[in-house]
């Protein structure tokens, strides 16, 4: 079920770039807000930060014996933080100064960036295979008294990924709209 959140993911990724010239992709709602481009780079900046802690807590669950087939339960901490994520978002947070995307790259980057750090997601998550998902734990990298199973914080991630998707549709869908305003 996470790996065709994951996948489904991509695939909304996919559909917003494509309705998008380069300069739309790049262009901010309001001074405030991101751009898709925005968005997508720091959903694939989150992915690269928590790759090595995901691999880092199936290797320690690996060696520590923690095995099972499920069904497993997240923890009531990550089953918070997931309806916390969940679009149309219920509190607007602040992110963390390693994940902002200050360094977009070019607009025809964007996508492959994206989805390679999508991929980075799935192979930890077929690494994760085995392994008791709501025994295993995870740190936060952003609030070290932060602690999750590795199945919530897997749903958090894709929680987080719908949240900032649907961002970017809205920019997105701002970016047309001001594009078909000036062409008039």
């Amino acid at each position: 079920m996470l790996g065709r959140q994951f996948n489904m993911a991509t695939d909304r990724a996919r559909a917003v770039v494509a309705t998008l010239s380069p300069d739309a992709l790049m262009r901010r709602p309001a001074a405030d807000g991101w751009s898709p481009a925005e968005c997508l780079t720091h959903l694939s900046l989150t992915a690269h930060i928590f790759k090595p802690l995901l691999d880092q807590a199936i290797e320690g669950a690996r060696a520590h014996g923690l095995r099972g087939t499920g069904p497993y339960r997240m923890d009531p901490l990550g089953r918070i933080m997931r309806w916390i994520m969940e679009p149309p978002y219920r509190y607007r947070t602040t992110s963390s100064a390693a994940v902002v995307p200050v360094d977009i790259g070019p607009p025809e980057q964007v996508l492959p960036s994206f989805v390679a750090a999508q991929d980075v997601l799935i192979e930890s998550l077929h690494a994760a295979d085995g392994v008791a998902l709501d025994r295993a734990t995870i740190v936060s990298p952003f609030n070290r008294r932060l602690r999750y199973n590795l199945l919530s914080m897997f749903a958090i991630l894709a929680a987080h990924e719908r949240r900032h998707l649907w961002q970017a549709e809205r920019a997105a869908g701002t970016a047309t709209a001001t594009a078909t305003a000036a062409a008039r």
